[in-house]
């Protein structure tokens, strides 16, 4: 609406001009329909054309805002991709809480069939009910999850404002032994929380250890990426094993020997 009154308050300008320049003599007069098809005509048609484009360019956009909208969360800002993931910080749209949510996309799984889009998708699911399960301070909260009606996956965690391990040190170099054990010791808190449970993280490497400011402590450790977990206890049913027979899950360079083994409990 705006755009139609902008665009006919500028084509006007033409047919309002020259009818007082024709009445002053300074412009050669027109007839009635020579004046409509040279003056009116075209700059009319010229301000609907502006209008369409912009009601289409406006509704375009109304519908990628609706896209980024997961539950009551809006995707805001990118802020990394893997190899099936992304991470969004995203807003709240009552709550001025800021969030992380990581997504799933079917269209990221490539051309695979839909028995192995389900088995992703549960491996997601698993995640996330694993991470909810947790209490301790240094595991990275969880928030909420679900599947969106296009089939992305998502589940949202709390936002944390720093770095992971790996780029602490690319970016620091080697840090004090005193600070490393400082961090170390919340990670152990956050695994024995785990083992407790009965899960076992799987994948702990730099990249998962997350340091930042958490209130007003700093070198806060969060520990991320439940992705990989197993529970040592009751045995898994057939639809929820992941990795198939034979198959290593980890990240090989932080595997324990056991787990590449991959044969005793």
């Amino acid at each position: 609406r705006h755009a139609l009154v902008c665009a006919m308050g500028a084509v006007s300008a033409v047919p309002v001009v020259c009818p007082r320049q024709i009445a002053w003599g300074r412009t050669c007069a027109l007839g009635g329909s020579g004046f409509f098809l040279s003056l009116v005509f075209p700059y009319v048609f010229v301000g609907l054309m502006a209008w369409v484009g912009s009601r289409v360019i406006y509704r375009l956009g109304v519908a990628v805002k609706q896209a980024r909208e997961l539950g009551s969360y809006r995707l805001v800002e990118r802020l990394g991709e893997g190899g099936m993931g992304e991470v969004w910080r995203a807003e709240h749209r009552m709550l001025a809480r800021p969030a992380a949510i990581k997504l799933i996309r079917p269209e990221m799984l490539g051309d695979v069939g839909a028995d192995r889009r389900r088995e992703v998708l549960a491996r997601f699911e698993r995640e996330a009910q694993a991470t909810a399960a947790m209490r301790c301070p240094h595991t990275v909260e969880l928030y909420d999850f679900g599947v969106a009606d296009d089939g992305v996956f998502y589940y949202v965690m709390e936002l944390l404002d720093g770095l992971d391990a790996e780029r602490l040190v690319e970016q620091f170099g080697p840090q004090p032994a005193e600070r490393v054990v400082h961090l170390l010791r919340q990670v152990c808190h956050s695994l024995a929380e785990a083992h407790e449970r009965g899960l076992i993280h799987r994948d702990v490497k730099p990249a998962n250890i997350y340091v930042c400011r958490y209130g007003r402590e700093r070198d806060w450790v969060k520990v991320l990426d439940f992705g990989l977990v197993k529970s040592s206890g009751t045995p898994e049913a057939p639809s929820l094993r992941l990795t198939g027979d034979g198959t290593v899950g980890g990240t090989p360079a932080f595997m324990a020997p056991e787990q590449i083994t991959g044969e005793r409990p």
